[in-house]
């Protein structure tokens, strides 16, 4: 378990700077794609491929999210046999190619304004990550948000809400229960620097209600 610090700030008797007015709604369809490759080579290989990208639809008081994304891993391990001792030598080169990550989710949330700080909204997911256990895992919420902050540079809300999970794990224990019931608390981050530096943090806790060691 963690704690989160949030800094607090104090007007001193001179003026204090007039807060940033909340960012102008960019209404109408959006989309933001990011692509990543990445490889090494050497006695052994590894390869690394991921994508992530983001729909969204915005009215004046209600937004459509829909986000997909995935990433997965390989390496192969190179071998060199001396097969004949020669001369010549001749050397036998074997490759060996393992999977060693491999996840994709898919999911869709729809929210519409209370107020401009207060919100409802409801959820629906899809997961996979066989390499955490996960063979399929569905995800149904709904709940109500604040919105902490929202300007061209900060943005930041939670959202509060009840849950129901269908999970099916690539190895099931005995008395396995996939199905329950759940209370879910979520924050998303995002903090622009300059004009091309942006980072996001997405934190997500969901606990079983009947279980509090299933979370």
């Amino acid at each position: 378990l963690g704690s989160l610090a949030l800094p607090a700030f104090l007007c001193v008797p001179s003026p204090c700077r007039a807060e940033e007015p909340p960012a102008e709604k960019k209404l109408g369809w959006g989309d933001k794609a990011e692509l990543a490759y990445v490889a090494t080579s050497g006695n052994s290989e590894l390869s690394t491929l991921g994508f992530k990208n983001t729909l969204t639809r915005t009215w004046e008081n209600a937004l459509l999210e829909v986000k997909a994304g995935g990433i997965r891993s390989e390496s192969t391990t190179i071998t060199h046999v001396v097969s004949s001792a020669g001369p010549p030598v001749e050397v036998r080169e074997d490759e060996s190619t393992d999977l060693t990550g491999e996840s994709y989710f898919l999911n869709g949330k729809y929210s519409r304004d209370i107020t401009k700080a207060f919100y409802w909204f409801g959820f629906g997911g899809w997961e996979r990550n066989r390499f955490s256990g996960i063979e399929n895992r569905t995800i149904l919420a709904a709940g109500v948000g604040n919105i902490w902050k929202d300007t061209d540079d900060l943005k930041w809300r939670t959202d509060y809400s009840l849950t129901y999970t269908d999970e099916e794990d690539v190895v099931e224990p005995p008395a396995f229960d996939g199905t329950y019931a759940g209370v879910r608390v979520s924050s998303t981050y995002q903090q622009k620097f300059g004009s091309v530096t942006v980072f996001g943090d997405d934190f997500i806790f969901d606990a079983d209600v009947d279980d509090s060691s299933n979370w």
